[in-house]
Formats: C-alpha cells, sequence, structure tokens
C-alpha cells in the first residue's frame, strides 16, 4: 500500500475509535493527568540553549517586550479551536507535550482548564520542553511521516490522489466549503462581499488544516495519547479537569473566564490601549507618528474616547514625562478589587509577570520621551499646550454640567 492509501487507512481507524469514545468515556481518561497531553499550537519552533535543552519562549520574548503576554497556552488532548481570542487554523506547528511531565521541569500552571491550560514563564526561561515532547511541522518531501520523535506533513502543492484523498475524510461541513471554492459555486452576496477571492488559496487551507490535524492525532496515538473533543466550561469531561485543577488549588476555570478574567490580561489590556494610541487603528496613524503640534492636537481631539489618552494630554499640558511602569502597577491595584480579590489573584502579579512589564514599559518609556522631546522643541509646542489646557477645562465644564442635570 502506497503513502496515500495508509495514511487514509491511519486516519480512518483512528477516527472509528473516536466514534466510540463516548463523553462519559473521555471524562474518565481525563480523570488522570497521566492521560493528558498538552498542545501547543504555535508559528515559532522551539528555542534551543547551549546546555542542550529546549524552550517554547512567550509573546514577550518572541516580540522583544513589545508585547507584555508572559503566558504560555496549550490545550488538553486537542488542537485549540478558533474562538473570540483569535484562530490557530493556519498556524503549522504543534508541540505536544505530556502534562506530568512538563511540570516537572516547570512549575504547576497559573489556570488548567481543557481548552486553555497556561503558564506565567520566566521572561529568560521560557517554558521548558521535556524531552518527551514531540513536535509536528511541515516539510514538504512528503504527504506525511510519523517519526520517533516528530511528525512532519505537507503543506500545498498536493497530487490529485492526494487531494482525493484528503477531501474523502473531511467532515461534511470542512467538504462542502472546499467544494464550493473548488466549484466556485457562490451566491450573488458571497461575491459582493469578495468571498469567492482566492479560492485556490482557501482551497488548500482547508486541505492543509485537515492534514496538520490528522497527523497530530496520528502523533498523539503514536506517544500513547487518545484525541479528546474541543469541551468547553459544562461539559462532563471539562468538568472533571475543572475537578483535578482544584485538587491543585486552581480554578479550573475555562478560557472567557480565565485568563480573559486574570490579572495577566489586564496588563495586556492595558498595553493594547497605549498601542492604539501609539500606532492608532488601521491606517489612521497614531499619537507617534504625527512631529506638528497641529496635527498633535487634532490627533488627541479626535480619538478623546480612547480610554487612556488622558495620560498624554496630562504629559503635554504640565511638560511632563510618562512612568508606564506606575501606570501597569497602578491598573494592576485597580484590578485587585474586592471583587477580584483571593489569593490566587494576588500572587498573580509575580515575578514573572512583573519584570515582563517592566522591560516593556522601559520601551514605551524610551520611545515615548523621545517624541515628546522632539515636539517640545517646535516652535507651535507652547500653542499646544494653551490649546489642550483649554479643551481639558471645557470637557471639565461638560462632565460638571451633565452630572448637576
Amino acid at each position: 500500500m502506497d503513502k496515500v492509501g495508509i495514511f487514509k487507512r491511519a486516519v480512518e481507524e483512528i477516527e472509528s475509535s473516536e466514534r466510540y469514545f463516548s463523553e462519559e468515556a473521555e471524562a474518565e481518561y481525563l480523570s488522570k493527568t497521566s492521560n493528558w497531553c498538552m498542545v501547543h499550537a504555535t508559528g515559532y519552533m522551539p528555542i534551543s540553549k547551549p546546555d542542550g535543552t529546549m524552550y517554547i519562549p512567550s509573546t514577550a520574548m518572541a516580540t522583544n517586550f513589545e508585547i507584555p503576554r508572559t503566558t504560555i497556552h496549550a490545550t488538553i488532548n486537542h488542537v485549540v479551536g478558533g474562538h473570540d481570542g483569535g484562530s490557530w487554523d493556519d498556524t503549522p506547528i504543534v508541540i505536544l507535550m505530556p502534562y506530568d511531565d512538563v511540570v516537572q521541569g516547570n512549575k504547576t500552571p497559573a489556570e488548567i482548564s481543557a481548552v486553555d491550560t497556561y503558564w506565567s514563564v520566566n521572561p529568560d526561561k521560557g517554558l521548558v520542553l521535556p524531552e518527551s515532547a514531540y513536535i509536528v511541522q511541515p516539510n514538504n518531501d512528503t504527504l506525511y511521516n510519523i517519526g520517533e520523535h516528530g511528525a512532519t506533513y505537507k503543506i500545498g502543492n498536493y497530487t490529485p490522489e492526494e487531494v482525493d484523498t484528503i477531501v474523502s475524510l473531511l467532515s461534511p461541513m470542512d467538504r462542502v466549503e472546499y467544494e464550493k471554492y473548488a466549484n466556485g459555486d457562490f451566491q450573488q452576496w458571497e461575491i459582493e462581499q469578495g468571498l469567492d477571492k482566492g479560492a485556490d488559496i482557501k482551497k488548500e487551507a482547508i486541505l492543509t488544516k485537515f492534514l496538520r490535524d490528522a497527523v497530530v492525532k496520528l502523533a498523539m496515538q503514536k506517544m500513547g495519547f487518545k484525541k479528546t473533543s474541543n469541551h468547553y466550561d459544562g461539559s462532563d469531561p471539562n468538568n472533571v479537569v475543572v475537578k483535578v485543577a482544584k485538587s491543585m488549588g486552581i480554578s479550573g476555570k475555562g478560557n472567557d473566564k480565565g485568563h480573559n478574567d486574570s490579572l495577566y490580561y489586564e496588563m495586556e489590556d492595558f498595553h493594547g490601549g497605549v498601542y492604539k494610541i501609539f500606532h492608532g487603528l488601521a491606517h489612521d496613524g497614531g499619537l507617534l507618528d504625527f512631529d506638528a503640534p497641529e496635527e498633535v492636537y487634532n490627533f488627541i481631539v479626535e480619538n478623546r474616547e480612547l480610554s487612556d489618552m488622558h495620560i498624554f494630554s496630562d504629559s503635554i499640558i504640565n511638560n511632563k514625562p510618562i512612568d508606564f511602569y506606575k501606570l501597569y502597577c497602578d491598573r494592576a491595584s485597580a484590578y485587585l478589587s474586592p471583587a477580584h480579590f483571593d489569593k490566587k489573584t494576588l500572587a498573580e502579579f509575580d515575578k514573572n509577570l512583573d519584570e515582563t512589564v517592566k522591560r516593556n514599559a522601559k520601551l514605551l518609556t524610551s520611545r515615548y520621551d523621545a517624541w515628546h522631546a522632539e515636539l517640545a522643541k517646535k516652535p507651535e509646542y507652547e500653542n499646544l499646550v494653551q490649546k489642550l489646557r483649554a479643551f481639558e477645562q471645557a470637557q471639565i465644564r461638560k462632565r460638571a454640567g451633565r452630572d448637576e442635570y
């Protein structure tokens, strides 16, 4: 049997076994951490250290602290599905790690759930990979290969036989989507919105995502794990994971109530607000793109609704620098209100998070100070200060009028 035929048979066997892996059976399976395979989808290969060990860098490390995200996220026994935080359908690399081995080389996760388990990592060390880690990555030499320590799969340039095989294995929904692009079967409103554009690219993307996920299933099988479904809050399997998490002193909250309701996210949200002001939205430009005082005034007034704009306005009016690290700390203190206050939340502002936002704040401060210094040299700067002061006073009077009303 050729490689394509072997692939089809292997996938069909796994999918057949999945049909008999009920939600109740999955719940029992996930009750033991020894059955947990952490799945991390990413666009970056792990980094090797001089001693031969490897680690996954946080987003902060990967961006040289441009983005202060100190957490590294994984799902349990399945590839992450798309949600309001984004889509990982086109991330080419998937790292598989036995949970028990990961915690031996790293601390316990900050949060655990079936759909979002994450660690707050040391900004100089990242998440250390265990020797048992298994990496699935692209390699166009062959359709796929399951090796002893890693697997590869093909991206694009599929032969007609490979296309037919992958299409035959697609779910009914994915097959309908694929055939729409293959046959050009679009409704008028789809054409008007440009959804018919790039059909060849979209067809290939559907095939590649399926192939990647199928190879991940085969890799997990080789590692001795079973693939489970994408269980969200309230399902029996995720409830079991929550129970295990709570036995470790962790809340077990899912993505919507976990990372998105944490101090880590609060720090990222503050950075996002500053980033919008620094660099603007879409192609409109941001504050630091303007060097003429009149342009700066117009930008601040027109974008007054941005939550942190008053920080910059105050800096210009009073000709003072901005301490971004203090602003991070103030935001953290405000977050640690009675509504959020518990031992876990308080402990979240650990050395890893603190050091990460400190390095990001240094970048922000340096960038802003250089821009502000150049702006202050302009002859129209004093007029800008006076106009901003008058604008701010008018805003205060307007708010007072509304309060009286």
